[in-house]
């Protein structure tokens, strides 16, 4: 279960079409422990070039490697990326690519239900 999934604008205008993703490290045994993703604008069927992406795993092994970071929005650390978010029925899909601190490339593919059906 994520602890934020949605429009987060935090009651600043260029926030009107946010969309953040944070999921916690709940459950000891996901390879993924933790995704913090956040888009000042990404609507639903939108790309976008601005981001923040923290993405944390857990080897095979149990070890957990420092986190994957892509800061696409500030363009003084030559990370660059793309998101994509597709909205079907109750479900987002985001997609997204880019580089990591020292060039490495991260690519995470996340399908979310940002409001489940009771």
């Amino acid at each position: 279960m994520s602890r934020v999934c949605g429009k987060l604008d935090l009651m600043m205008p260029h926030r009107a079409n946010s969309f953040v993703i944070e999921f916690p490290d709940d459950e000891p045994n996901l390879e993924v422990t933790s995704l913090s993703f956040d888009a000042d604008t990404l609507a639903a069927g939108a790309t976008t070039s601005s981001f923040y992406l923290t993405v944390s795993i857990r080897t095979s092994t149990g070890g957990t490697p420092p986190a994957f970071v892509v800061r696409a929005k500030p363009p003084q650390f030559n990370e660059p990326g793309t998101a994509e978010r597709i909205k079907r029925a109750s479900q987002d899909s985001l997609s997204v690519a880019g580089l990591a601190t020292k060039g490495t490339k991260v690519e995470v593919e996340a399908t979310v239900v940002c409001q489940p059906k009771p």
